[in-house]
């Protein structure tokens, strides 16, 4: 199944989507293919929205044969991921590309469209994460929140010869959830059962407003990014 990824930072010090997209449609006239950044399918109305592509300095290992072992070669890596602003809101949100997207994203609003913005990742408790994501799932139609499935706890301590992060399973989600409430400042993530539409769906919560999560291919996966949303407070008033 694939797995699909969605990432929300705050932001200050924003201007209003148009202005964004100015900003961004004077880079993109001025961009080439070695540019660090380039932005395609610039969109403004309440929200901005663009497809971003970073491209960044890796190494990689490569078989050399003259040499006859492995060395190491210096590549230009692509990265694709779609970036949403909501000035109003002051919220900044990446998706299609890991964590790092967010420093990105960052780096770009910053230093290529010279726009004064200060942002922060969200910290999201897991226990208390999980307990919103429940309430959220019996609010809405054709969502059912079916518990815990497993956990990662840090420091786990088994007994006087074992300690260190425990990755533990649960057949219960009751059982599940008093197990992480007795760990609860150690819970460094926990992957969580839905019912979407009919289809399953795990979401995993690490604790912050990152959020990775799973389903058949051809399932709907906007009302799961929805759910994402309010958990990072999307909706929420600033």
């Amino acid at each position: 199944m694939p797995t699909h990824q969605i990432h929300f930072a705050r932001a200050s010090g924003l201007p209003d989507a148009k202005t964004i997209a100015k900003a961004a449609n004077e880079h993109a006239a001025g961009q080439n293919d070695k540019s660090p950044y380039i932005v395609r399918d610039i969109t403004a109305g309440k929200v901005f929205s663009a497809n971003l592509i970073a491209q960044v300095d890796a190494s990689i290992k490569v078989f050399d044969k003259d040499v006859g072992g492995v060395v190491m070669k210096n590549i230009r890596k692509a990265i694709f991921f779609e970036l949403a602003i909501n000035s109003d809101k002051a919220w900044i949100a990446t998706q299609c590309g890991g964590r790092k997207t967010l420093d990105y994203a960052a780096e770009f609003l910053i230093g290529d469209l010279a726009l004064p913005v200060l942002w922060d990742r969200i910290t999201l408790p897991v226990l208390e994460t999980i307990d919103k994501l429940c309430k959220l799932c019996a609010d809405a139609d054709g969502i059912d929140f079916l518990g815990a499935k497993k956990s990662t706890i840090a420091g786990y301590c088994h007994d006087s010869y074992m300690v260190g992060n425990y990755a533990a399973q649960f057949l219960d989600p009751v059982h599940g959830r008093d197990f992480m409430s007795e760990y609860e400042n150690a819970v460094k993530s926990a992957d969580v059962r839905l019912r979407v539409e009919g289809r399953a769906v795990t979401i995993r919560l690490a604790g912050d407003s990152s959020f990775s999560f799973t389903t058949k291919a051809d399932a709907n996966i906007l009302p799961i990014i929805t759910l994402c949303r309010s958990l990072a407070g999307w909706k929420e008033k600033r």
